[in-house]
């Protein structure tokens, strides 16, 4: 028990070192990409944002970092003589897979919790954003010339002035909405506010231009309100994005087109695929620790992160090829790529433990 602890606490290090190390990798760019997405957003509406962007990374980097996690452990008990000392004490190698194998499991439950209920919720997560990214980007407005597009109503102004909030020569597009017609203003002042996702515009002064026909009329005051969070929402029914209850609810009513069910069926076992990747990475990463470490780090890292490679594109591709497009049906092409690296992993671990 005492050894399979040792080994347990190596392995949560290595994993939190490998998260923590990619995390700096990968960070600034994705901070970089949110603040041009949101260029005039609040830091909290940022803030916000940025984890729901890593949570799309999540199943894909969580196994990688196990996987390096698994070589560095294995492949240091290996360079270091721990594991030979291991085999001549009498312990039975496979026990020393246990810690692993714990690890394993709890990333993959939680990965599987994830993907099943989360990350579907991700879309609707982005909207309620999108409008509070749109109500603090008016109110950090700075000085001089403006132009914003907020939801469809384009906004261009000469310049603002912060201490009235008064935007001052004004152009703004009012898309087609609710019955109102597409209108074009041009405006000496206008104000923007948003509550509850309703934007509302007022100008004064203004001219108003009918895109179509170019008649015009003028204005003292004129004003609309556009609802940001709803226009032209239409929920999705793409497997995507509904949860896994849901996915199942309506593969058992008979709910879903003929057209959709095995992309239904296979999204739900491409979810189980994610979490089972864990344990394969396991073995080819036990494996290759023990039989490569003794050689060089690098090159074990560098193998590992091949094979992390290979499976993500055999899934990612070979399994929707397979499962969709009906070579197969969708649960075995879902599971094929799975099942040939679990045919490659588990001789290649029986061989590093025997060794």
């Amino acid at each position: 028990m005492k050894l399979q602890l040792y080994i347990l606490r190596q392995l949560v290090s290595a994993c939190a070192f490998s998260v923590g190390g990619l995390m700096v990798v990968a960070l600034p760019g994705i901070a970089v990409t949110t603040v041009h997405k949101m260029p005039h957003a609040d830091i909290m509406v940022l803030l916000k944002l940025l984890p729901l962007t890593l949570q799309t990374l999540v199943p894909y980097v969580l196994p990688m970092c196990f996987l390096l996690a698994c070589v560095a452990t294995y492949g240091r008990l290996a360079a270091d003589r721990e594991w030979t000392a291991i085999q001549m004490s009498g312990t039975r190698p496979l026990n020393m897979l246990l810690p692993a194998a714990a690890v394993a499991s709890v990333m993959a439950l939680g990965t599987f919790w994830m993907v099943s209920t989360q990350s579907p919720q991700m879309k609707e997560r982005l909207r309620e954003l999108r409008v509070q990214a749109v109500a603090s980007s008016i109110g950090n407005l700075g000085p001089g010339r403006t132009h914003m597009k907020l939801g469809e109503v384009l906004v261009e102004a000469l310049w603002h002035d912060p201490d009235t909030g008064l935007l001052h020569d004004v152009y703004v597009r009012e898309p087609e909405h609710q019955g109102r017609p597409k209108r074009d203003y041009h405006a000496q002042t206008a104000s923007m506010r948003v509550n509850n996702g309703l934007l509302t515009v007022e100008m004064t002064d203004l001219l108003s231009v009918d895109p179509e026909d170019g008649s015009t009329v003028m204005f003292e005051w004129i004003g609309f309100d556009y609802q940001l969070k709803d226009q032209g929402y239409v929920p999705s029914i793409r497997p995507k994005f509904l949860k896994s209850g849901e996915i199942r609810r309506l593969l058992d009513a008979g709910e879903v087109p003929s057209g959709m069910r095995d992309r239904y069926r296979f999204e739900i076992h491409y979810r189980y695929v994610l979490s089972a990747t864990y344990f394969v990475f396991m073995l080819l990463g036990v494996a290759t620790g023990l039989i490569l470490r003794k050689g060089t780090q690098l090159g074990a890292l560098a193998v590992s992160s091949g094979y992390g490679l290979l499976h993500y594109m055999l899934n990612m591709r070979l399994a929707k090829d397979l499962g969709i497009d009906g070579i197969l049906s969708p649960v075995v092409g879902a599971w094929t790529p799975t099942m040939l690296g679990l045919l490659i992993a588990v001789p290649f671990v029986h061989r590093a433990l025997k060794r």
